[in-house]
Formats: structure tokens, sequence, C-alpha cells
């Protein structure tokens, strides 16, 4: 009967149906899961499904618009909720309904649901990547021991941002308890940028041959590759790295305006924003391989706090107190570039305006590139000291 309530394992209870076919070795379940969990107070869900399962491996299918037995979405997600000003997990339990409108989804996966009794986790993800975590593919990992929520793959900090396209990738983790949230990975931004001042920007970093370089061949360096190139293009580069330490050809997908690896972020809640003062290590600006740490700064802004908007991001790279670039995109679609360097400025100013601009169709966020001036950086610093309280 429906109102029946049993297991599927020690970690999955079950209400529902469960139907038997002669031609078939094992029970059709049409009916709700609920997990078991003692990290947080709120109710569980009973998330609707319908799969054969095999009580040896219970694996349960996820797929992107789960909902519960009263046909409303629920979720297994890193969530940025709007109206708590706050980074939150949220695995299959009874939240309030307008946070989870006013926010975004940080990270997610869809696949299959499993429960790894060894490490005491919940884990969603593509079945093969399960037995397999280099593959391409989000796996989401909630540990119910440590009460940690972890998400490895793609990290969405922004629903829109216009013509820039922000990928993030590796690894994301929300320590419930603690009420905290870290993200270490590699971000590749792809946008409208002279390719002239890109190359200056590259070669002027090259010159400086004391940086610490960057070591490419590492597990988080090879799982973003997997996601930009796929497994097949993937290998052929990794073999690159693992040999040679650097890569021969360039994949075309590799080809972004820059890509920065070893970045670490952290969620300030007074501002509402992903925080990295940590060194970053420049893999590539183009098609120009730089491989070498700097200092750096970085915020992406899903608020409007101390001077930054929702859906804004800076990256200040700072080579030495004579060499820096700095990138400011705002949501109406101004990209603000400046640099310590003087060629680097004067490729950009001499530019023309058509030259800085992209024709966008009717609707969609214009985009433009513009040159601006010293005072942005150093406001850009004075505003992130006093928030961090470094000097």
């Amino acid at each position: 009967p429906e109102e029946d309530k049993f297991l599927l394992s020690p970690a999955f209870k079950y209400k529902g149906k469960a139907e038997l076919v002669s031609t078939r070795e094992h029970l059709m379940f049409d009916g709700g899961f609920q997990i078991r969990n003692h990290c947080d107070t709120l109710d569980r869900q009973w998330v609707h499904f319908r799969s054969v399962i095999k009580p040896e491996n219970v694996q349960i299918p996820i797929d992107s618009t789960m909902k519960n037995l009263n046909d409303r979405e629920t979720y297994a997600a890193i969530m940025h909720a709007m109206d708590q000003k706050q980074i939150y997990s949220s695995f299959y339990v009874f939240d309030n309904t307008h946070r989870l409108r006013a926010g975004n989804k940080i990270f997610s996966s869809t696949g299959v649901l499993i429960y790894d009794e060894i490490s005491s986790e919940y884990r969603i993800a593509p079945e093969e990547k399960l037995k397999q975590e280099m593959l391409p593919g989000n796996l989401t990992a909630y540990n119910t021991r440590d009460c940690i929520h972890t998400g490895q793959g793609s990290i969405n900090f922004f629903e829109e941002t216009g013509q820039v396209d922000l990928q993030t990738y590796g690894k994301i983790e929300h320590h419930i308890h603690e009420d905290s949230t870290q993200i270490n990975g590699v971000i590749a931004l792809d946008f409208l940028f002279s390719e002239k001042a890109l190359k200056k920007m590259a070669e002027n970093i090259n010159t400086y041959t004391t940086l610490k370089g960057v070591e490419l061949n590492t597990d988080q360096f090879k799982m973003a590759l997997m996601e930009m190139l796929g497994q097949e293009k993937a290998d052929d580069v990794i073999s690159d790295l693992t040999i040679y330490n650097r890569i021969r050809k360039m994949p075309d997908e590799l080809e972004r305006t820059m890509i920065l690896t070893n970045v670490s972020l952290k969620w300030n809640e007074d501002i509402e924003s992903f925080i990295s003062t940590d060194p970053v290590g420049i893999a590539f600006l183009g098609s120009e391989q730089v491989t070498k740490y700097v200092d750096a700064y970085i915020v992406f802004s899903k608020g409007r706090r101390s001077g930054f908007q929702d859906g804004e991001f800076t990256i200040l790279l700072e080579v030495s107190t004579a060499e820096w670039y700095f990138f400011n995109y705002k949501p109406n679609g101004s990209m603000t570039v400046v640099g310590a360097s003087d060629e680097f400025k004067a490729i950009i100013n001499d530019l023309k305006n058509s030259e800085r601009k992209m024709d966008t169709p009717t609707g969609e966020t214009p985009y433009r590139y513009n040159l601006g001036g010293s005072m942005q950086r150093e406001q850009f610093l004075r505003n992130l000291r006093r928030i961090t309280g470094e000097r």
C-alpha cells in the first residue's frame, strides 16, 4: 500500500509502490525515498522516483528537476539565498521556497544517487564518474559524519554573465555547522579583448624569470581539462604535460582570454562575495602559455554591498609593484581594463571604439571594454583591505 514505509537500504527510507514482473529479476519502485541525515534540524523530503532497484547496490536516478511526492521541486545543491545573504546546503530538505526562488544553484549534479558506507557520504554523479572521478561531469558528496557538502566539477557563480564566458572548474566545500564555504579551482574567462594587448601582457609577465612556476600536471588542472576539452582531447594534453610539462599544440578550446589555476576563494557574508587574496597561477593568456604564479586579488560579487554590484567581478593580477593588470566587469556589459605597462595601455587606447565592442542582438546584454585609470585599482584595493583587514 501507498502508506507503507520500509528501507531500500539502511541509508534510504522508502514509501510507495513496488511492482513485480515475472520477466524482471528486481522490483520496480514507484514512490519516494528519504535520506538519513543529522547535520541539520530541517525535515527531510520524500523525493519521487520510478526505477528498478537492485537491493545489493541501491542506485537512484537523479535528474535536474527532482520533485517531492507533492509534485514540488526539491534540490540536492549548494545554493545562494539572496534574502538570507548566505551560501547554504540543501540536500532534499524542506526549505523556505522563497529562498530557492530568490537565489540560484552554485553547484548541483545529476546521474545516480548512492550511499558510500566507508566515507558516510551520499554521492550524486553519472555512474561512470562514481567509478572514476577524473572523468568529466559533476560529483556531489554529502558527508553525514563531518557535515560537509562538497561539489566537484563545474561551479556556477552567476546565472548570467552576458557576452563574457566565465567557467569555473574545481571543488566547492560548504561546512554546514561552521556555515563557511570555500572554492579551489581553475577559472577560464573568455571575452572580446585585443589579442595584441593580451600577447604584450604575457610577454611582460614572462620577463619576470624569478616568479614561481605553475605545475599544470595536477589532478585539479587535469579535471578542468576534462571539462573543457572532453576526455579524448584532454588525454592528449595530459600526455603532453606528463612528458614535456607543457602543451605542444594548444587546442582551440583552450584559447580563452585567460585561464587561472589554483584559485582559492572564500565566501564573505558581509559583502556577499567570493574573495581571494592568495597568489594564483596564470596558466594561459590567449594562445600564450605563461604558467607563473602572481599575487592576485579577486572578487565575485553576488550582492550590493561595499561598492560592489550583484554580478560584478574584479581580477587584479600583481606581478610586481611596477607590473599589474586590472579587469573589472559589471553586469551592464562594461569591462574596464587597466595596466601599469605603458605599451599595454597604448595598444588599447589606440583601438577604435568599434574594435572594443560587440554587436549584440536586440534584447541581449551588450559588451564593450574600455581603458580605465590607476585610481580604479587603488580604490578596489582600499575596499578589499578594509573588508578583509589586510594591509
